[in-house]
């Protein structure tokens, strides 16, 4: 979040000081050519500063899925790997694609386009893995690719958006102006639905 502010000035006392100075029988003051200018400097300190509303950033990793460009929230995000082997898993849904080995560590594997009900081409396009966690859950989710990792105003995003390529608005966090869509990480990753016979997948 990038905030600015203005110092709170006494303006009123800062006009009457400057134009008491006109007041004072100082030679120089009593042209008429100065008492404009420090008319002219009076009006000016007395005129409110302009105020910068604070502006709220969220930082995105943005993916290529399905032919379109989604995002998690970076806060969600642990890391990001390459989908190289994975082990299907039986009697799981359909979503679920198998496990990985993350670095000594067995880590479930989303497709979530089943999960919003996207376009299904297979995984043989899949080259990457995104690594989303909470504190209570962790699992991978497939993407085609990652495009882009930025910042953008929260005050920009379209939310009133009640459904986006079939994503139901209570998993959509926005769409930016671009078009990407943000979907809510947080949502997914508190989703029942992740949830096997009461254990993480």
């Amino acid at each position: 979040m990038i905030k600015t502010s203005s110092k709170k000035f006494d303006w009123e006392k800062v006009k009457e000081v400057v134009l008491n100075a006109e007041n004072l029988n100082m030679g120089f003051i009593n042209s008429e050519t100065t008492k404009r200018v420090l008319k002219q400097r009076a009006e000016i300190l007395a005129r409110e500063p302009k105020i910068v509303m604070d502006v709220e950033l969220i930082d995105i990793i943005e993916f290529q899925l399905s032919g379109e460009t989604y995002a998690f929230e970076l806060d969600f995000v642990k890391e990001v790997c390459p989908l190289k082997e994975y082990t299907q898993v039986p009697c799981t849904p359909s979503l679920i694609v198998g496990v990985v080995n993350v670095r000594g560590k067995v880590v479930s594997v989303v497709d979530i386009r089943k999960f919003f009900s996207l376009p299904d081409k297979g995984i043989s396009d899949f080259n990457k893995i995104i690594l989303i966690e909470n504190t209570e859950m962790q699992f991978g989710v497939l993407a085609d690719s990652i495009t882009d990792v930025c910042s953008v105003r929260v005050d920009e995003l379209q939310t009133e958006l009640p459904q986006v390529k079939g994503i139901n608005s209570e998993y959509l966090k926005g769409v930016t102006m671009g078009g990407v869509i943000i979907l809510n990480t947080e949502k997914i990753l508190t989703d029942k639905n992740f949830v096997i016979k009461d254990e993480v997948v």
